[in-house]
């Protein structure tokens, strides 16, 4: 059973990390394309994130929190709680910045290019996932 949950453990964790890379690269080449291309750019990278990179983080918390209880010499040890608070934080950062504003920006791109942009509200999704991104990226790879 273990070995499983490492893997399933390791497999979560690149899912997620690369679900987050893939995510800031396809946001930073879409800054310089058409409207309609940018938009459907925005809609992969918040399916991306909605589809594989949220079922990522509850596997790879839930796999993390198994592995510790089947060794539980680990639940002394400082590392694991600093690697939990490290998760948790992460976690928050994720659901509560980084998806709100990809989806945020996915909704503003798509009425953008049926309506009038909305230029102040969408440089603000954009400069929340960017932030937010970069900072769940270096969290996740600390």
């Amino acid at each position: 059973m273990k070995p499983l949950l490492k893997f399933l453990h390791v497999a979560a964790a690149i899912g997620f990390v690369g679900t987050l890379a893939v995510s800031l690269l396809l946001a930073a080449m879409a800054d310089a394309t058409s409207p309609s291309t940018l938009a459907a750019l925005r809609g992969a990278i918040a399916r991306a994130a909605s589809e594989i990179g949220l079922p990522s983080l509850v596997l790879l918390g839930v796999t993390g929190a198994l592995l510790v209880v089947k060794q539980p010499l680990l639940i002394d040890a400082r590392w694991v709680w600093a690697k939990a608070l490290l998760g948790t934080l992460v976690a928050v950062l994720v659901v509560f910045v980084v998806q709100p504003a990809i989806s945020r920006a996915a909704a503003l791109t798509a009425m953008a290019v049926e309506a009038a942009p909305m230029a102040g509200a969408l440089d603000a999704a954009l400069r929340a996932e960017w932030i937010g991104g970069l900072a769940v990226l270096a969290l996740s790879l600390l």
